[in-house]
This record gives C-alpha cells, sequence and structure tokens, in this order.
C-alpha cells in the first residue's frame, strides 16, 4: 500500500482552481475535490457493504474543516464496520428531515391563515369575524398543528362530527362557494 501525506491546514486553504477539477488527497479515502469554478468539496472514496466503489459528499471546504472532515471520514468508517451504507444513512436521515421541516411548515393553520387572507379581503367585517372566529374555534383547535398532507376527509369528518354532536348543523354544512 502507497504511503500518502496526509493534506496540511494550509495546503488544503491555497488550492486553487485549475482549467480540469482535480484532487487533494488526505488518505485512507478522503480528499478535497476542486473544480475549475473554485469550488471546494470534502469527499469520502469507500467500498459499500456489497463491496462496490462509492463516493460520500461531506460538504464544501466552506462549511467543513479539514478536521471535521477528518472526523465525518472517521464516522462514516465506523458505520461500514456495522454493515451501514454511510451514503444511503445520509440520505435517509435527510429525507426524514426534509418531510418532518415540510410538516412543520405547512401546517393546516398556516394555510387555513393564507387562505382566510385572501379570502376575506372583498368580504364585510361581520362575516370576515364570523369566519375567523370559526377557524380558530372548530378546526384550528381539531387540526390546525397537523400538516397538510396529514388532513384527510377522515381527520374532517372527525372533527365534523364534534360540531354535529354539539347541534351546530349548519357549521357542520359543507359550502363549496
Amino acid at each position: 500500500m502507497r504511503k500518502v501525506n496526509m493534506l496540511s491546514a494550509k495546503e488544503v486553504e491555497k488550492a486553487k482552481p485549475l482549467e480540469k477539477p482535480y484532487k487533494l488527497i488526505d488518505g485512507e479515502g478522503l480528499y478535497l475535490y476542486v473544480t475549475p469554478a473554485g469550488g471546494k468539496f470534502w469527499r469520502l472514496k469507500y467500498r459499500r457493504p456489497d463491496d462496490k466503489e462509492d463516493t460520500l459528499s461531506l460538504g464544501m471546504l466552506a462549511h467543513v474543516s479539514l478536521k471535521k472532515a477528518r472526523e465525518l471520514k472517521l464516522e462514516a468508517k465506523k458505520k461500514l464496520a456495522e454493515g451501514i451504507d454511510p451514503k444511503e444513512e445520509q440520505k435517509r436521515l435527510k429525507s426524514g428531515a426534509e418531510a418532518e421541516k415540510r410538516k412543520t411548515v405547512l401546517t393546516f393553520e398556516r394555510i387555513g391563515r393564507e387562505w382566510f387572507e385572501k379570502r376575506s379581503l372583498d368580504k364585510q367585517e361581520g362575516y370576515k369575524k364570523l369566519l375567523k372566529n370559526r377557524l380558530e374555534n372548530q378546526l384550528f383547535p381539531a387540526f390546525g398543528s397537523m400538516a397538510m398532507e396529514d388532513v384527510d376527509a377522515p381527520v374532517i369528518l372527525t372533527a365534523l362530527r364534534v360540531v354535529e354532536k354539539r347541534g351546530a348543523y349548519d357549521m357542520a354544512r359543507f359550502r363549496t362557494h
């Protein structure tokens, strides 16, 4: 096996773009990939549990230091020792985080309030007050904090059944206009 000198922080900092992309090798599969446009990205070349070669992106040099890239390399190697593909793990964690972010951003209440603001622009004050009151007292408590994608017919029907049990049949009636 060939001995590779580990990179110094100074070498990493001095890396300049060339006409073609190139790699500065740190060792054990870790390298800095430098693009002609000046991008500097940490990558890790490794063998997946199925023994195929792959590359894991560890982040941009602007966000990930040499020290941090080495720590991430060690974490990836630990996962590989446990039979876990770090790239697949990274994808799984990222998709889960994105799903959670969407759920917290697009709640029924947030969309409902935006809808109310647009819908009530040309309405009389009495109607605006009635509509806002129904949203805040009937719908938002029932499923306002839920992600829009989770609000389906059974959830809405459950909320309507509560309104019906109170005897407020006109409020439970569905209107399309």
